[in-house]
């Protein structure tokens, strides 16, 4: 398997052609098949990957961890790279999600017209646990056992224009893809807790361990 990080906030010193950015956008390649995990906040991804001589066009599977636009800005610009990609997102994605601080709100969601101009590349996935291929999964639905992380309270989510909630992350996704009896984890942000996700997928698949876990914590 072969991983690279088109978009991260840190960039190391070697990589200074690059452009790091607060977000998340990895390219994965499993034996014949290639796959986008988050977008990022931008179009960055599109230059980062000609630099990195990734070619956007060949992915068969574009993954949204989900409905932020650090992990999700850049999806108008690879669709409109890339004719022939899903885009496997959460059906709750599409929502209006916030960050309070200070009691001021600014919108974190995804860009509206992604869900009306390209209806017909995005794959809706649900609370259930979607196979991709035989052994690439999408898992949703993470049970919460243990404390999230303290800055998950100033996330909202705003359903009827008037009244804020505190965001229950069910358009969180993790991606999970066995290789050589290998369990691979790629999480985004890990908003319902890295733990608990870590012990959802151990519980759901029936093993003991995750050999790897690639992506992002949230931290407070």
């Amino acid at each position: 398997m072969y991983i690279g990080t088109l978009v991260e906030d840190t960039l190391k010193q070697n990589c200074s052609f690059l452009k790091n950015e607060h977000g998340l956008s990895l390219y994965i390649k499993h034996h014949d098949k290639n796959i986008l995990f988050d977008s990022g906040p931008s179009d960055t991804l599109i230059d980062n990957s000609q630099k990195m001589n990734l070619d956007l066009s060949e992915i068969d599977y574009f993954i949204i961890s989900h409905g932020h636009f650090d992990h999700g800005g850049g999806i108008i610009p690879f669709l409109e790279k890339n004719k022939k990609a899903k885009v496997y997102i959460q059906k709750d994605c599409y929502k209006n999600y916030y960050f309070e601080e200070n009691h001021t709100k600014e919108y974190i969601g995804l860009e509206p017209e992604i869900f009306k101009k390209y209806p017909d590349r995005l794959i809706y996935t649900d609370n259930s646990i979607f196979s991709i291929t035989d052994d690439i999964f999408l898992v949703p639905n993470i049970e919460i056992k243990k404390e999230i992380t303290y800055n998950n309270k100033a996330m909202l989510i705003n359903e009827n224009k008037q009244s804020f909630k505190q965001d229950t992350f069910e358009h969180e996704q993790a991606l999970v893809i066995k290789e050589q009896d290998k369990y691979y984890l790629f999480s985004g942000c890990s908003h319902k807790g890295i733990i608990n996700i870590v012990d959802s997928i151990k519980e759901i698949f029936y093993i003991n361990k995750i050999d790897f876990l690639i992506g992002g914590v949230a931290l407070s």
